[in-house]
C-alpha cells in the first residue's frame, strides 16, 4: 500500500507542477515489456520467466493479480501520438485488455514452443516485497476524451514483440 500511495502523490505533484507550468503529459501503464528488458533485473518479465522455464521446466506464477501487459513499442508509439495530438495532463497508456500474470506466462510460453509446468499461485506478501494490487487494470476514460487510440489487445502485442525478439515457436 506504501508503494501505491507513493505512486499517487508523485503523479499529484506532477500534476500540481503541470497546472502551473501547464502542457506536460504524464502517462501510466502496466506490465511493461520490451526488447530491451531492465539490465538490472535481467531482463524483462518475458525472458526471465522464459529463462526459468527452460532452466527448471516449472514455474509458480500468480493467477489472482490482474494486469494489461504492454509492449514498449505499443507504448512508443502511443507517446508520440499522444504528443502530437498536443495530449496534457494523465492519461492512461496499456492494453486495452487484461489478463493474470498466469495466463500471461502461460500464452508467452506457448508461443514460444516451450513445454513447463506452469502452476497457479496466490499473491502472498513477503516482508520487505512491495505491495501489489490485485485488479492492477487501468481504465482510460481521458485517453479516450482526448480522441488517443487504443493500443493493440496485449494478445497482438505479445506476438509483435516474440516476432521481433526472434523467439515465436
Amino acid at each position: 500500500m506504501r508503494r501505491l500511495r507513493a505512486r499517487v502523490m508523485a503523479a499529484a505533484a506532477v500534476l500540481g507542477l503541470v497546472s502551473t507550468v501547464g502542457g506536460a503529459l504524464v502517462a501510466r501503464t502496466a506490465g511493461l515489456y520490451g526488447l530491451h528488458g531492465s539490465a538490472s533485473k535481467g531482463g524483462n518479465f518475458v525472458t526471465r520467466m522464459t529463462a526459468r522455464a527452460k532452466d527448471t521446466g516449472q514455474i509458480r506464477m500468480v493467477a489472482d493479480q490482474r494486469l494489461q501487459p504492454t509492449f514498449t513499442y505499443d507504448l512508443a508509439r502511443a507517446l508520440v501520438d499522444a504528443v502530437q495530438r498536443d495530449a496534457s495532463g494523465l492519461v492512461h497508456l496499456t492494453a486495452p485488455d487484461a489478463c493474470s500474470w498466469f495466463e500471461f506466462t502461460l500464452a508467452f510460453l506457448e508461443a514460444q514452443g516451450i513445454e513447463a509446468e506452469v502452476e497457479p499461485g496466490e499473491t502472498v506478501l513477503q516482508p520487505g516485497q512491495p505491495d501489489r494490487p490485485l485488479n492492477g487494470v487501468l481504465a482510460r476514460p481521458r485517453a479516450d476524451a482526448l480522441g488517443l487510440p487504443a493500443l493493440r489487445p496485449w494478445r497482438e502485442q505479445l506476438a509483435d514483440y516474440l516476432d521481433r525478439a526472434g523467439v515465436a515457436a
